[in-house]
């Protein structure tokens, strides 16, 4: 009994460590976006904006809005797949946001917010700040839809990984 319980305890590690690089690697984007968008400017026309997400979004990661926000955390423009950015300011206050980007201010790197749900479907944000030449100069932040994001993960695990805990993914990737 107690051999068993080691081994899931083991797997259980195993598989919380395969999630962490897996979100880590799938939000990561979100920074290679900002940089780009800091060189050429924010997508324009809907076909930009589908032309950066081809370029540094995975397909069916879940991304559902990218958030650009000053160094003061204020927002200045949000951009949704096949859409025109919107420059609109007075955005409605976004608590979640507003947290989110607290803690990545507070830890100087990529944090994600507590899951939120919008008309029955659960979402969360990750935000990251940007730099450059060590100041910070704002965040950007990403929008998911958390069932298409742990379905994107789990796939990405099931690939990088022949081990047991590779198959614990399998109820994930039944979905689409």
């Amino acid at each position: 009994m107690a051999e068993a319980r080691a081994r899931a305890d083991a797997e259980a590690r195993h598989v919380a460590a395969q999630l962490r690089v897996g979100v880590v690697q799938a939000v990561e984007p979100l920074q290679r976006i900002a940089a780009w968008w800091l060189l050429q400017g924010r997508p324009l026309e809907p076909e930009d904006w589908a032309n950066d997400a081809q370029l540094f979004m995975s397909e069916k990661v879940g991304l559902q809005k990218i958030v650009w926000l000053d160094w003061k955390g204020a927002r200045t423009w949000t951009v949704r797949p096949g859409s025109l950015p919107n420059m609109d300011r007075r955005a409605v206050p976004d608590p979640i946001l507003d947290a989110v980007v607290g803690e990545a201010r507070h830890t100087t790197t990529t944090a994600l917010s507590q899951a939120f749900d919008v008309e029955g479907k659960p979402y969360f944000y990750a935000c990251a700040p940007i730099r450059k030449d060590g100041r910070l100069i704002a965040y950007i932040a990403g929008m998911y839809d958390a069932a298409d994001f742990i379905h994107s993960c789990a796939i990405s695990s099931r690939m990088s990984s022949g081990s047991p805990s590779s198959r614990m993914a399998a109820p994930f990737t039944s979905r689409k």
